[in-house]
């Protein structure tokens, strides 16, 4: 029988993984910030240009796009994940 929370909770920290991953490549040393999934987007303390490549090598890692209006919206981490759970 599939644990659904399991599951879930899997798939939250592969995505929060993913979403260090592209962190570090794009701006090296920043992951430190990066505390959970409600860390905000500025407490990152990457500009706007980092924001960007960051976005954008989430997208090509996952082989899909996030709209503008969903991105518009994305306030923490846990947001920029729920983006690339609904794209997978």
């Amino acid at each position: 029988m599939l644990d659904t929370t399991s599951y879930a909770n899997s798939i939250k920290h592969q995505s929060f993984k993913m979403i260090l991953d592209a962190l570090d490549e794009v701006a090296p040393g920043h992951t430190i910030y990066a505390k959970g999934m409600d860390t905000t987007i500025e407490a990152l303390e990457i500009d706007s240009v980092e924001t960007m490549e960051l976005v954008c090598h989430l997208e090509e890692t996952i082989g899909s796009s996030f709209s503008n209006q969903k991105l518009s919206r994305v306030r923490r981490i846990r947001d920029l994940a729920s983006l690339i759970e609904m794209a997978n």
